[in-house]
């Protein structure tokens, strides 16, 4: 399973950018990135377009949340389960078969939004879709090992992180235009045909593999095998001091952030101009994620592992956002910019740090844990979000959603596990 195609040997990078871009050589993973990317940037035009119609249908700040709320519950749900199936099963493969779901839940979505049956209607099938955005998000961060040699994982899952904030520089901005003059439906409508990309690549690395010989199972799994892999996975995982610290830091910041970029961030901008608005401060966090995701990922040879870095860029994230409600539209694009870079190099240095030291057989699992760790109380910073919006208004939603992630990061910084990794 974690087989690379057999290729002579390639002289090593001599610098940042080629190193950078080093996995795109490997025409497996280039296959996957490219077909994801454009998946990808129809993802902010349905997120718009949804948290937008949602809003146009007279919901209250409250409600609003409890949707979203059942949308995170769906997608932890979806990340966990994924875990042990991932080191069960080709990597490739399951990706492949959740993006088939995606491509039919989110087209399901465009037929319910264009006939007007309601926004009821449609939480069963968005809970769908985001189940199977939990499992693609633990998929695509597990991925790297199955389709690039070891030298090239870290600059690997700079690209794999970028999938995520890449799109959102054009396609948010574009996205709030298109939700604004032409409709929801439209915008979902572009989502669903990205969605055709991805699962064609998906398909061609399939099929190029089952030619080339690379195993294609690992063995079946009854539920009752899955769920004991999915609590060996969680065993192993409390038994790394370090991790479980880490985790219990993303957990609590991860709800906090919720709260503030999927609640508060819409009616923040709603004030400042609505959809389009909206669109252009997405822009501003995905931009400023790639550029942290570049820059870190070139430095791979110098970094090493990076715990504690980790743990201060949630810090530095947190206090910029709780300055984010005080701003105009302007400084708050800037503003997000910097949160964007900070989360984007923390996300490409925890997932070079777990595949460093955690054993392949647990990779799938460990990271099926961690997207469980950032959605399991995503729920409870969406309604708490909602709640001070409706009472407060966002302004201090922001505000207090931006100091507890800096409080739980400084607590993190503080615990002697989080340094005894980085001294290894």
């Amino acid at each position: 399973m974690t087989a690379v195609d057999d290729a002579p040997a390639r002289p090593a990078p001599t610098n940042r950018w080629q190193r950078t871009v080093g996995p795109l050589r490997e025409r497996d993973f280039a296959l996957l990135w490219f077909g994801e990317l454009v998946s990808s940037f129809g993802g902010p035009f349905q997120g718009i377009a949804i948290a937008f119609f949602l809003i146009h249908q007279g919901l209250g700040p409250f409600v609003f949340a409890l949707v979203i709320a059942v949308f995170s519950v769906s997608r932890t749900v979806g990340g966990f389960v994924a875990g042990p199936l991932l080191d069960r099963y080709p990597r490739v493969n399951f990706l492949l078969c959740a993006n088939v779901v995606a491509f039919g839940a989110s087209g399901s979505v465009l037929l319910l939004t264009l006939t007007g049956q309601g926004i009821w209607l449609l939480v069963p099938l968005l809970a769908v879709q985001a189940m199977t955005a939990g499992a693609y998000l633990t998929a695509m961060s597990s991925i790297a090992p199955s389709v690039l040699p070891p030298e090239k994982l870290a600059s690997g899952n700079a690209l794999i992180q970028m999938l995520s904030q890449l799109p959102a520089v054009v396609a948010a901005p574009a996205a709030g235009i298109v939700a604004s003059a032409a409709g929801e439906g439209t915008a979902i409508g572009i989502n669903v045909v990205s969605y055709a990309f991805a699962v064609a690549a998906g398909f061609a690395v399939y099929r190029r593999r089952r030619a080339g010989g690379v195993p294609q199972a690992s063995g079946r799994a009854s539920f009752r095998e899955t769920l004991r892999d999915g609590l060996a996975g969680l065993r192993f995982a409390s038994g790394e001091p370090w991790l479980r610290l880490l985790l219990v830091v993303e957990m609590v910041g991860s709800a906090a952030a919720a709260g503030a970029m999927v609640i508060a961030l819409p009616f923040y901008a709603d004030k400042l101009g609505g959809s389009q608005a909206y669109g252009f401060l997405v822009a501003g966090f995905g931009a400023g994620s790639i550029v942290g995701m570049l820059w870190f990922g070139g430095l791979a040879r110098r970094t090493g592992r990076r715990a504690l870095l980790i743990c201060a860029l949630l810090l530095s994230q947190g206090v910029l956002l709780a300055m984010l409600g005080l701003l105009p539209s302007g400084p708050g694009v800037v503003d997000l910019a910097l949160v964007g870079a900070a989360n984007g190099i923390s996300n490409v240095a925890f997932a070079g740090l777990v595949q460093t030291v955690i054993d392949d057989r647990f990779l799938g699992r460990v990271f099926a844990l961690e997207a469980v760790a950032t959605s399991v109380l995503a729920p409870v910073g969406h309604l708490s979000a909602g709640a001070l919006i409706a009472t407060w208004g966002s302004t201090v939603a922001l505000g207090i959603a931006g100091l507890a992630m800096a409080a739980t990061a400084a607590v993190g910084m503080a615990a002697r596990s989080v340094r005894s990794i980085d001294a290894q």
